[in-house]
């Protein structure tokens, strides 16, 4: 039976403030750390309800399975569609019940929180984008606030979606304000903030905000000449309550407008659909926040799964950093890794004494005495973190209509690439300047004004350091990876590309990628920027541990220690394609998280090292197919000898997710943004991708029976005995993230395995079939012993009928010392997630094939065990973790 499954989350339950000029703004860090992730219910929740109060709070459950028995324990005030969260009231006794329940993740109060142009457009370079002819034109900005004045002469025409969500509540003396004063409001009239019971109060905050993002003062008298993006439409959501409480509002401060955090995940999970369902939303600006500080991320606020879908999808969640002044700490969800986290400049591009900052704030944009339009037609000088974010989520606008086809991490990599730096207390951060982000990176270059790239005929298609040829490389469209259209190929011993001048400031922050493939297990160099004595940074081969590798020094002496990241044994096959994205950050004395460097394999992470010492100046040549310690040099040293392709350079660090998700080219006929470097099964038994080719033996064959409703041709089927189909090589790295999906139809009720990668003693990882449960599990084991436990996640008994199609996804997280989010191990059918668990023991690594109808423990096995009796179709593996949101494209 098919399940509404909620993917995990936790929400955060302070009340967002509207970050206007601050009336208590002040340097201050008193705000505390964030709730501890482990707690299912902390204290100061419990210390409210101990005097027989009750209180509102948000219930996340480990899946919707588990909502029912939650349900039950206290009243329920508010469900979701999409996810694992429901909000209640509860007191002391209910608490106890949650608490108890295994299905419940956290318990946190839903606490409402508070909302956190005539100079200010220009001092960014709106005015130069806008006379450019890019005013963010067929982009859609939502702004999740106290709603729009929708008639406003700033923003008429502007606003063409609206929806409320605001909570009522006596216990918190919270009502609507929605105009037709339900909780939920949705088309024409439903966020327009001068009507309703908003007209009677201060909800002038999103219509300034608005204006800032989007606003158009064209023929209209008075007014500021625009905002960021006056091309762009609106999609206002109120997300905001009335507060007849001075314990949320203040002494003497109700009536109040305050936000719920459920009201905040209502609107994303909307933002989210309508963007899936084609409007071309490209940035949701959330100018609000609660009053806690966060100095680390922070993995288990609420508001994080729905903030990584939109990230996903294409929509950047630009928060404002709050108004506490703090030096070290911003509020929640500015604190959200996947969120773009804004600070507050003035226009003499100081810091505003009123805006938090430190490195958890993305980037700066003015937010001190900005014009913008208020209720009545008219306008208002406001200052706060709340004026700086929609400045940046215009920019968002503008930036997407200049580059359409990039993500969000491309975009926003470029803007702070481009940005003009605001230094303080050693830590850098730009203020964005949107005029350097559109107007000189042109359409085509890689993210980073001053990006180089090597293109499949050897050439700099930025034009500004052409490659020589050198001792014959060969540059050929056979065997390229992918999508794109060639290769050059390195003999081992004198053939290299070599660069007219350095493409790589070694002494600053870098990130290099390139497509490799080795002929043979040598000590090899890919990529290289040498000194007169060796390499001041390359990408190179480990022979030893058969896997590519990171190194950098520190001077020009040649007995110097290197230092080096790398991935894990066995991880770099010879003859196999692999995408490989190095980044370097550069050591800032008294900095942390400086001297980093990174290395990342095929879009997961493999590795990293610290280097303090300051980087060798590296002015040599930048070479591929070897290194060099001459400009003349005629031959290189530690030769490689095998293929190269798309090698590019880029001036700045790339943060996880870039070198995750956009690192890489992306393959012809994929509009989901899945990884370029698929393994996919097709109707005809082959890869695809042309890496990896089956093997057919034993009783298998093709067969036209294939899933109904779907593109597909046919299938393979199995007898159950002896038929299975056998890569040549391995295509998962169990040791990493990876996402495995198929089309399986099982025949008859047996202990049957679809998919396996074996170790000599048994599986790393297997889909499989439970007769006694009747459904589907994936397994994931530890080591290579026989008697090892195994891992399993499974769909409810009977979700796996014999004779039905069903699509299989198993995706896999690979733990982390430290990361509670990581090992987490999960199974959907048909789109719905069935069960998930972790696995914090490293996995076994497996280096024997991929294997279709059953398993093999010997790369020379000719029949499996656990055979399968039944058709499997549309084999796909990816060398990452896919969300919810990509598994449920698949099927």
């Amino acid at each position: 039976m098919r399940r509404t499954i909620w993917s995990t989350m936790v929400m955060a339950v302070t009340v967002v403030a509207i970050g206007m000029a601050p009336a208590h703004a002040g340097p201050s860090d008193s705000g505390g750390p964030a709730p501890s992730p482990t707690a299912k219910v902390d204290k100061a929740l419990r210390e409210r309800v101990a005097d027989g109060h009750q209180v509102r709070v948000n219930v996340t459950t480990r899946t919707r399975a588990d909502l029912p028995e939650a349900a039950q324990a206290g009243e329920v005030v508010h469900r979701l569609r999409t996810l694992p969260v429901v909000t209640m009231r509860v007191d002391e006794a209910d608490l106890d019940r949650l608490a108890a329940q295994p299905g419940v993740v956290s318990v946190a109060e839903d606490r409402p929180e508070r909302a956190t142009l005539v100079e200010s457009v220009p001092l960014i370079g709106g005015d130069k984008t806008r006379a450019a002819g890019l005013t963010g034109a067929g982009s859609v900005v939502a702004v999740l606030d106290t709603g729009v004045a929708t008639h406003h002469p700033f923003l008429r025409g502007r606003v063409t979606s609206e929806a409320c969500f605001s909570p009522v509540d006596a216990g918190y003396g919270a009502t609507s304000l929605c105009p037709d004063g339900t909780d939920q409001q949705e088309g024409t009239g439903s966020a327009d903030s001068e009507a309703g019971p908003c007209a009677a109060l201060d909800c002038d905050h999103g219509t300034h905000v608005a204006g800032i993002a989007a606003g158009n003062g064209q023929n209209v008298t008075d007014a500021p000449a625009a905002g960021v993006a006056p091309g762009a439409s609106i999609f206002a959501l109120q997300v905001f309550s009335r507060i007849d409480s001075e314990a949320y509002c203040g002494l003497d401060a109700a009536p109040c407008v305050l936000s719920f955090p459920s009201a905040q995940l209502s609107a994303l999970e909307m933002v989210l659909d309508m963007k899936q369902s084609g409007m071309p939303v490209v940035a949701a600006n959330m100018s609000l926040g609660g009053s806690s500080l966060y100095t680390a991320a922070c993995p288990t606020d609420i508001r994080k799964p729905a903030i990584d879908a939109l990230y996903a999808a294409g929509v950047a969640t630009v928060v404002s950093a709050g108004n506490g002044g703090s030096a070290t700490g911003v509020t929640a969800p500015a604190c959200v890794s996947s969120a773009i986290a804004v600070g507050s400049t003035t226009k003499q591009d100081e810091i505003s004494y009123f805006s938090n900052r430190g490195p958890l704030v993305d980037v700066f944009a003015p937010g001190s005495d900005i014009v913008s339009s208020v209720r009545d037609n008219g306008w208002e000088n406001l200052s706060g973190t709340s004026m700086a974010a929609p400045h940046v989520a215009g920019a968002f606008a503008v930036l997407h209509q200049t580059f359409p086809t990039r993500t969000v991490a491309e975009l926003e990599a470029l803007l702070k690439s481009t940005g003009k730096p605001v230094t303080y207390a050693g830590t850098t951060t730009p203020r964005i300047q949107l005029d350097a982000a559109a107007l000189s990176a042109q359409p085509g270059t890689p993210a980073g004004e001053n990006a180089w790239k090597l293109a499949a005929n050897g050439t700099d298609t930025a034009g500004t350091n052409p490659l020589t040829s050198v001792g014959g490389p060969v540059f050929a469209a056979a065997d390229a990876p992918y999508s794109l259209s060639g290769a050059a190929s390195f003999n081992g011993s004198t053939a290299f590309l070599k660069g007219r001048t350095s493409a790589v400031k070694t002494t600053q922050d870098y990130t290099v990628s390139a497509w490799v493939k080795i002929n043979s297990a040598v000590e090899a160099t890919a990529v290289c920027q040498g000194t007169s004595k060796y390499q001041a940074f390359y990408l190179g081969y480990d022979p030893t541990n058969k896997g590519w590798m990171f190194q950098t020094t520190t001077t020009n002496d040649a007995d110097n220690d290197w230092v080096t990241a790398e991935g894990g044994t066995g991880t770099g096959p010879v003859g196999t394609w692999a995408h490989l994205v190095a980044t370097y950050k550069a050591p800032v004395s008294g900095v942390s998280g400086t001297g980093r460097m990174t290395l990342y394999q095929n879009g997961s992470y493999q590795g990293r090292a610290t280097n303090l010492t300051p980087q060798y100046d590296a002015d040599l040549p930048l070479t591929v197919g070897g290194c060099v310690n001459s400009a003349t040099a005629t031959t290189p040293y530690k030769a490689f000898p095998g293929k190269v392709a798309d090698v590019r350079v880029y001036p700045y660090a790339m943060d996880a997710a870039q070198a995750g998700k956009a690192s890489a080219t992306v393959p012809t006929g994929w509009t989901a943004g899945m990884p370029e470097d698929e393994w996919k099964l097709n109707g005809a038994g082959t890869d695809t991708a042309g890496l990896n080719p089956f093997t057919l033996s034993g009783g298998a064959s093709w067969s036209t029976d294939k899933p109904t409703g779907t593109a597909l041709t046919g299938s393979a089927s199995f007898n159950g005995s002896t038929g299975m189909l056998k890569s040549k090589q391995a295509a998962v790295n169990t040791l990493g993230d990876y996402t495995v999906s198929a089309w399986v139809k099982i025949n008859s009720a047996v202990a049957a395995t679809a998919i396996c990668q074996g170790t000599t003693q048994h599986q790393a990882f297997y889909i499989g079939y439970d007769p006694t449960n009747k459904g589907w599990m994936f397994q994931t084991t530890t080591t290579n012993e026989t008697d090892t436990d195994w891992v399993s996640v499974e769909g409810d008994a009977n979700s796996g009928p014999v004779g039905t199609w069903a699509h299989i996804v198993a995706t896999y997280k690979a733990p982390v010392s430290g990361d509670a989010t990581s090992g987490l191990m999960s199974v959907y059918q048909n789109g719905v997630l069935q069960d998930s668990t972790r696995n914090m023991t490293p996995q076994y690594d497996s280096s024997l094939p991929l294997t279709v109808g059953g398993c093999v423990n010997s790369a020379s096995s000719t029949a499996p065990y656990d055979a399968f009796p039944g058709n499997v179709a549309d084999v796909h593996v990816f060398p990452r973790t896919l969300t919810a949101t990509e598994v449920a494209a698949l099927g």
